[in-house]
């Protein structure tokens, strides 16, 4: 999908609003230990356009403060179908307060390991059918 340079730019002040709060109370020790590095609007764009279309459910397993997150849904994602899995629970509450202003529900945003079986499990979209590895649309 090609996005319009109003997304775009919208994409863009979604970062420039938020990237002062992105790492929250994470001390720079704490984000390498982490590995965590918050996606920027240029690469939030270039994913975005890899998709076919927004129109079933989007999982980001990792998603820090959630601007990928936000980026699909100001491209026209349904909020009530976009999920987030953080690791670190501070940073899940900051990407639910950060998408909670474009709609998506709180209950969307878990804490656990993406790696984990378990933790897919605790997604309001999850279904017996999906397994890590062999995912199907949940």
């Amino acid at each position: 999908m090609i996005l319009s340079e109003k997304t775009k730019q919208k994409i863009f002040e979604d970062y420039e609003n938020c990237k002062d709060t992105m790492y929250g109370v994470l001390t720079e020790k704490e984000r390498k230990a982490l590995g965590a590095f918050y996606t920027p609007p240029a690469l939030v764009i270039k994913m975005i356009e890899k998709f076919e279309n927004l129109e079933g459910d989007i999982v980001d397993p990792c998603c820090g403060c959630g601007l990928l997150l936000s980026g699909v849904v100001i491209a026209g994602a349904n909020p009530k179908k976009v999920y987030g899995i953080e690791l670190n629970e501070g940073q899940a509450e900051l990407c639910r307060n950060h998408l909670e202003q474009y709609g998506v529900p709180r209950e969307n945003i878990i804490t656990g390991d993406c790696l984990d079986n378990k933790t897919w499990e605790k997604l309001p979209c999850y279904k017996k059918t999906f397994t890590f590895g062999e995912m199907k649309e949940c």
